[in-house]
Formats: C-alpha cells, sequence, structure tokens
C-alpha cells in the first residue's frame, strides 16, 4: 500500500526518494505491513517505481511474512 508519508510512520516503511516518474504527487511511503486488495477493473497504472525500490520492498515484505516461533 502507499500512502502519504504525512502519516504516523509503522515498522516497514520505505519511503519512496524519487517521485519522478511514479505519477505521485506527495512524498509517499511504501506502507510494507498493509496490503491492500483491489478488484483490477477499479486500477489505473499512473507510473512505475525503480527496479531497485521494488526490490527493497520485495524483500522487506517477505520478513513481515516469516513465521516466527
Amino acid at each position: 500500500m502507499i500512502t502519504s508519508a504525512k502519516n504516523t510512520p509503522w515498522t516497514g516503511d520505505i519511503a519512496i526518494k524519487n517521485l519522478e516518474g511514479t505519477g505521485l504527487s506527495v512524498d509517499s511511503v511504501v506502507r510494507t505491513s498493509k496490503i491492500a486488495t483491489v478488484e483490477m477493473t477499479v486500477l489505473k497504472r499512473v507510473g512505475v517505481l525503480e527496479k531497485s525500490m521494488c526490490s527493497l520492498i520485495s524483500k522487506q515484505i517477505h520478513k513481515h511474512l516469516i513465521l516466527r516461533p
């Protein structure tokens, strides 16, 4: 989930440092500890994240999904 950087930070948030090309108009973070599901019919692509950012997000989500004893 992507949200405004002005919101209270959560553990695992990743700041989007370069807004160019993302379609975002304000400082934002990827909230990796919250996954939203939406119907494909309501989605529209407004931009993309850099490949390095996607890799970092993927790693952080994986950390959230690891089961601990």
